[in-house]
Protein backbone atom coordinates (compact mmCIF):
# COMPACT_ATOMS: atom_id res chain seq x y z
CA UNK A 1 0.00 0.00 0.00
CA UNK A 2 1.38 3.38 -0.96
CA UNK A 3 1.37 6.32 1.44
CA UNK A 4 -1.66 8.54 1.95
CA UNK A 5 0.32 11.49 0.64
CA UNK A 6 1.09 9.61 -2.57
CA UNK A 7 -2.59 8.70 -2.93
CA UNK A 8 -3.57 12.34 -2.55
CA UNK A 9 -1.09 13.46 -5.22
CA UNK A 10 -2.34 10.73 -7.56
CA UNK A 11 -5.89 12.00 -7.20
CA UNK A 12 -4.74 15.54 -7.97
CA UNK A 13 -2.77 14.38 -11.01
CA UNK A 14 -5.74 12.39 -12.31
CA UNK A 15 -7.97 15.40 -11.92
CA UNK A 16 -5.52 17.67 -13.76
CA UNK A 17 -4.38 15.15 -16.40
CA UNK A 18 -5.28 16.47 -19.80
CA UNK A 19 -3.20 15.11 -22.69
CA UNK A 20 -2.32 17.81 -25.21
CA UNK A 21 -3.70 16.37 -28.43
CA UNK A 22 -3.41 19.57 -30.44
CA UNK A 23 0.36 19.79 -30.04
CA UNK A 24 0.70 22.17 -33.00
CA UNK A 25 -0.96 24.81 -30.81
CA UNK A 26 1.01 23.91 -27.71
CA UNK A 27 1.39 26.98 -25.51
CA UNK A 28 4.98 26.30 -24.48
CA UNK A 29 5.51 29.21 -22.10
CA UNK A 30 2.23 28.49 -20.33
CA UNK A 31 3.17 24.84 -19.91
CA UNK A 32 6.59 25.79 -18.59
CA UNK A 33 5.09 28.15 -16.06
CA UNK A 34 2.60 25.54 -14.83
CA UNK A 35 5.39 22.97 -14.55
CA UNK A 36 7.63 25.35 -12.61
CA UNK A 37 4.81 25.98 -10.14
CA UNK A 38 4.57 22.25 -9.42
CA UNK A 39 8.20 21.49 -8.64
CA UNK A 40 9.44 20.67 -5.16
CA UNK A 41 12.43 22.72 -3.98
CA UNK A 42 12.37 21.70 -0.32
CA UNK A 43 13.22 20.02 1.94
CA UNK A 44 16.90 19.64 1.14
CA UNK A 45 19.41 17.83 3.35
CA UNK A 46 21.45 19.91 5.78
CA UNK A 47 24.82 21.09 4.48
CA UNK A 48 23.75 21.12 0.82
CA UNK A 49 24.59 24.22 -1.20
CA UNK A 50 23.39 25.01 -4.72
CA UNK A 51 24.39 27.70 -7.19
CA UNK A 52 24.16 28.34 -10.91
CA UNK A 53 27.16 28.32 -13.23
CA UNK A 54 28.35 27.08 -16.60
CA UNK A 55 30.44 24.21 -17.90
CA UNK A 56 31.82 24.57 -21.42
CA UNK A 57 29.34 27.38 -21.97
CA UNK A 58 26.32 25.27 -20.95
CA UNK A 59 24.23 26.56 -18.00
CA UNK A 60 24.23 24.22 -15.01
CA UNK A 61 23.23 24.11 -11.37
CA UNK A 62 25.93 22.91 -8.99
CA UNK A 63 25.05 21.07 -5.80
CA UNK A 64 27.84 20.82 -3.27
CA UNK A 65 28.33 19.00 0.00
CA UNK A 66 30.02 20.60 2.98
CA UNK A 67 33.14 18.43 2.66
CA UNK A 68 35.39 17.87 -0.33
CA UNK A 69 35.00 14.95 -2.73
CA UNK A 70 36.43 13.90 -6.08
CA UNK A 71 33.20 12.14 -7.06
CA UNK A 72 30.29 13.73 -8.91
CA UNK A 73 26.79 13.03 -10.21
CA UNK A 74 26.04 14.44 -13.64
CA UNK A 75 22.29 14.90 -13.74
CA UNK A 76 19.97 15.60 -16.68
CA UNK A 77 16.46 16.85 -15.89
CA UNK A 78 13.15 15.73 -17.37
CA UNK A 79 10.28 17.62 -18.94
CA UNK A 80 9.74 16.04 -22.34
CA UNK A 81 12.63 18.06 -23.86
CA UNK A 82 10.18 21.01 -23.72
CA UNK A 83 9.84 22.09 -20.09
CA UNK A 84 11.81 21.90 -16.85
CA UNK A 85 15.24 23.08 -15.79
CA UNK A 86 17.97 22.11 -13.35
CA UNK A 87 16.01 23.37 -10.33
CA UNK A 88 13.06 21.07 -11.09
CA UNK A 89 15.01 18.02 -9.89
CA UNK A 90 16.95 19.69 -7.08
CA UNK A 91 14.95 17.88 -4.40
CA UNK A 92 15.84 14.43 -5.76
CA UNK A 93 19.38 15.27 -6.79
CA UNK A 94 20.33 16.85 -3.47
CA UNK A 95 19.18 13.80 -1.54
CA UNK A 96 20.98 11.35 -3.82
CA UNK A 97 24.11 13.51 -3.63
CA UNK A 98 23.89 13.52 0.17
CA UNK A 99 23.42 9.74 0.37
CA UNK A 100 26.34 9.08 -1.97
CA UNK A 101 28.59 11.77 -0.45
CA UNK A 102 29.38 13.33 -3.79
CA UNK A 103 28.78 16.66 -5.46
CA UNK A 104 26.35 17.00 -8.34
CA UNK A 105 25.83 19.08 -11.44
CA UNK A 106 22.55 19.41 -13.36
CA UNK A 107 22.53 20.35 -17.04
CA UNK A 108 20.26 23.10 -18.39
CA UNK A 109 20.29 21.80 -21.94
CA UNK A 110 18.58 23.65 -24.77
CA UNK A 111 14.87 22.87 -25.04
CA UNK A 112 12.58 22.36 -27.99
CA UNK A 113 10.76 23.67 -29.95
CA UNK A 114 13.30 26.51 -29.93
CA UNK A 115 16.07 23.95 -30.46
CA UNK A 116 15.56 20.51 -31.98
CA UNK A 117 17.88 17.54 -31.77
CA UNK A 118 20.82 17.21 -31.49
CA UNK A 119 21.01 20.36 -29.33
CA UNK A 120 20.16 18.65 -26.02
CA UNK A 121 22.60 15.79 -26.58
CA UNK A 122 25.32 18.21 -27.68
CA UNK A 123 24.92 20.19 -24.46
CA UNK A 124 25.13 17.03 -22.36
CA UNK A 125 28.26 15.91 -24.21
CA UNK A 126 29.80 19.36 -23.65
CA UNK A 127 29.18 19.17 -19.90
CA UNK A 128 30.53 15.61 -19.64
CA UNK A 129 33.67 16.62 -21.53
CA UNK A 130 33.92 19.67 -19.29
CA UNK A 131 33.98 17.46 -16.22
CA UNK A 132 36.79 15.41 -17.73
CA UNK A 133 38.69 18.62 -18.50
CA UNK A 134 38.24 19.69 -14.88
CA UNK A 135 40.08 16.54 -13.84
CA UNK A 136 37.24 14.20 -12.93
CA UNK A 137 38.11 10.56 -13.51
CA UNK A 138 35.30 8.81 -15.46
CA UNK A 139 35.37 6.17 -12.70
CA UNK A 140 34.17 8.89 -10.35
CA UNK A 141 31.34 10.19 -12.58
CA UNK A 142 27.84 8.71 -12.47
CA UNK A 143 24.87 9.75 -14.62
CA UNK A 144 21.33 10.30 -13.35
CA UNK A 145 18.28 11.41 -15.30
CA UNK A 146 14.48 11.19 -15.12
CA UNK A 147 11.97 11.10 -17.99
CA UNK A 148 13.53 13.09 -20.86
CA UNK A 149 16.67 13.18 -18.76
CA UNK A 150 16.46 9.41 -18.41
CA UNK A 151 16.48 9.21 -22.19
CA UNK A 152 19.37 11.67 -22.45
CA UNK A 153 21.68 9.82 -20.04
CA UNK A 154 21.28 6.76 -22.26
CA UNK A 155 21.79 8.86 -25.40
CA UNK A 156 24.95 10.27 -23.84
CA UNK A 157 26.29 6.76 -23.23
CA UNK A 158 25.44 5.79 -26.80
CA UNK A 159 27.29 8.87 -28.06
CA UNK A 160 30.35 8.12 -25.92
CA UNK A 161 30.45 4.50 -27.10
CA UNK A 162 29.98 5.50 -30.74
CA UNK A 163 32.84 8.01 -30.49
CA UNK A 164 35.12 5.70 -28.49
CA UNK A 165 35.17 8.02 -25.47
CA UNK A 166 35.59 7.02 -21.83
CA UNK A 167 32.34 5.99 -20.18
CA UNK A 168 31.10 6.96 -16.71
CA UNK A 169 31.15 4.52 -13.80
CA UNK A 170 27.39 3.93 -13.63
CA UNK A 171 24.07 5.20 -14.95
CA UNK A 172 20.55 5.51 -13.55
CA UNK A 173 17.73 6.15 -16.01
CA UNK A 174 14.31 6.81 -14.48
CA UNK A 175 11.48 6.18 -16.96
CA UNK A 176 13.51 7.25 -19.97
CA UNK A 177 12.55 6.45 -23.55
CA UNK A 178 14.98 4.38 -25.61
CA UNK A 179 13.33 4.43 -29.05
CA UNK A 180 12.49 7.64 -30.91
CA UNK A 181 9.55 5.85 -32.51
CA UNK A 182 7.99 5.00 -29.12
CA UNK A 183 6.91 1.55 -30.31
CA UNK A 184 6.75 -0.15 -26.91
CA UNK A 185 3.48 -1.96 -26.18
CA UNK A 186 2.89 0.02 -22.99
CA UNK A 187 2.44 3.18 -25.07
CA UNK A 188 -0.98 1.75 -25.92
CA UNK A 189 -1.83 -0.67 -23.11
CA UNK A 190 -1.14 1.87 -20.33
CA UNK A 191 -3.01 4.82 -21.79
CA UNK A 192 -5.79 4.38 -19.24
CA UNK A 193 -3.43 4.28 -16.26
CA UNK A 194 -1.01 7.07 -17.28
CA UNK A 195 -1.53 10.29 -15.32
CA UNK A 196 1.56 12.36 -16.18
CA UNK A 197 2.92 11.82 -19.70
CA UNK A 198 0.89 12.95 -22.71
CA UNK A 199 -0.64 9.99 -24.53
CA UNK A 200 0.29 11.51 -27.90
CA UNK A 201 3.96 11.58 -26.92
CA UNK A 202 5.16 9.95 -30.14
CA UNK A 203 3.41 12.43 -32.42
CA UNK A 204 4.44 15.43 -30.35
CA UNK A 205 8.10 14.47 -30.02
CA UNK A 206 8.52 13.56 -33.66
CA UNK A 207 7.01 16.91 -34.65
CA UNK A 208 8.87 19.09 -32.14
CA UNK A 209 12.14 17.33 -31.29
CA UNK A 210 13.08 14.39 -33.54
CA UNK A 211 12.51 16.44 -36.67
CA UNK A 212 15.00 14.82 -39.07
CA UNK A 213 16.19 11.85 -37.06
CA UNK A 214 16.86 8.37 -38.38
CA UNK A 215 14.56 6.33 -36.07
CA UNK A 216 17.36 3.81 -35.59
CA UNK A 217 20.13 6.33 -34.92
CA UNK A 218 21.85 4.75 -31.88
CA UNK A 219 22.28 8.11 -30.15
CA UNK A 220 18.62 9.11 -30.31
CA UNK A 221 17.34 5.53 -30.01
CA UNK A 222 19.79 3.86 -27.59
CA UNK A 223 17.94 0.54 -27.91
CA UNK A 224 19.79 0.23 -31.24
CA UNK A 225 23.17 1.20 -29.79
CA UNK A 226 26.12 -1.15 -29.41
CA UNK A 227 25.65 -1.88 -25.72
CA UNK A 228 28.75 -4.03 -25.23
CA UNK A 229 31.10 -2.40 -22.77
CA UNK A 230 28.51 -0.06 -21.29
CA UNK A 231 28.82 0.77 -17.59
CA UNK A 232 26.32 -0.69 -15.09
CA UNK A 233 22.81 0.66 -15.70
CA UNK A 234 19.95 0.98 -13.23
CA UNK A 235 16.52 1.34 -14.85
CA UNK A 236 13.61 2.52 -12.75
CA UNK A 237 9.96 2.70 -13.87
CA UNK A 238 6.35 2.40 -12.69
CA UNK A 239 3.87 -0.30 -13.65
CA UNK A 240 1.11 1.97 -14.96
CA UNK A 241 3.06 4.45 -17.07
CA UNK A 242 3.13 4.45 -20.86
CA UNK A 243 6.94 4.41 -20.90
CA UNK A 244 7.17 1.22 -18.80
CA UNK A 245 8.15 -1.11 -21.65
CA UNK A 246 10.92 1.26 -22.79
CA UNK A 247 12.79 0.38 -19.58
CA UNK A 248 11.95 -3.32 -19.88
CA UNK A 249 13.20 -3.48 -23.49
CA UNK A 250 16.41 -1.70 -22.55
CA UNK A 251 16.95 -3.98 -19.57
CA UNK A 252 16.67 -7.08 -21.76
CA UNK A 253 19.02 -5.66 -24.40
CA UNK A 254 21.59 -4.70 -21.76
CA UNK A 255 21.43 -8.17 -20.22
CA UNK A 256 21.88 -9.69 -23.67
CA UNK A 257 24.99 -7.55 -24.15
CA UNK A 258 26.45 -8.71 -20.83
CA UNK A 259 26.05 -5.35 -19.09
CA UNK A 260 25.52 -5.23 -15.32
CA UNK A 261 21.94 -4.00 -15.09
CA UNK A 262 19.10 -3.70 -12.62
CA UNK A 263 15.41 -2.98 -13.21
CA UNK A 264 13.00 -1.74 -10.55
CA UNK A 265 9.28 -1.47 -11.36
CA UNK A 266 7.10 0.23 -8.76
CA UNK A 267 3.46 -0.74 -8.31
CA UNK A 268 0.70 1.86 -7.80
CA UNK A 269 3.03 4.86 -8.19
CA UNK A 270 3.40 7.18 -11.18
CA UNK A 271 5.91 8.58 -13.67
CA UNK A 272 8.83 10.27 -11.83
CA UNK A 273 6.99 10.24 -8.50
CA UNK A 274 10.29 10.92 -6.71
CA UNK A 275 10.06 14.55 -7.77
CA UNK A 276 7.55 14.87 -4.91
CA UNK A 277 8.27 14.88 -1.18
CA UNK A 278 6.84 11.41 -0.49
CA UNK A 279 7.92 8.53 1.76
CA UNK A 280 8.30 6.46 -1.41
CA UNK A 281 10.66 9.06 -2.86
CA UNK A 282 13.13 8.63 -0.01
CA UNK A 283 13.05 4.87 -0.61
CA UNK A 284 13.91 5.50 -4.27
CA UNK A 285 16.77 7.82 -3.29
CA UNK A 286 18.22 5.04 -1.14
CA UNK A 287 17.92 2.55 -4.01
CA UNK A 288 19.64 4.87 -6.48
CA UNK A 289 22.38 5.82 -4.02
CA UNK A 290 23.03 2.16 -3.19
CA UNK A 291 23.48 1.39 -6.88
CA UNK A 292 25.90 4.28 -7.41
CA UNK A 293 27.88 3.41 -4.29
CA UNK A 294 28.26 -0.17 -5.48
CA UNK A 295 30.02 0.85 -8.68
CA UNK A 296 31.77 4.12 -7.90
Amino acid sequence: MISRKAQEIIQTLKKNYEPIMDFQNLQVEERRELFNQSIVLEPLPEGIHHETGTVNGVPVEKISLSGSTNKIIMHIHGGGMIIGDSSSSRFMLAHVADLTKRNAISVDYRLCPEYTQPAAVEDCVSVYCGLLEQGYDPKNIVLLGESAGGALVLSLCAYLKKNKMEMPAAVCSISGSVDSQYESASMTKNRETEIVVNSNLKEMMNALYYTDTDPKDPVFSPIYSDLHGWPPVYLHACQGEILLDESIRMYLKLEEAGVETKLTIKEELFHTYMMFDLPESYEAFEEIASFFNEYS
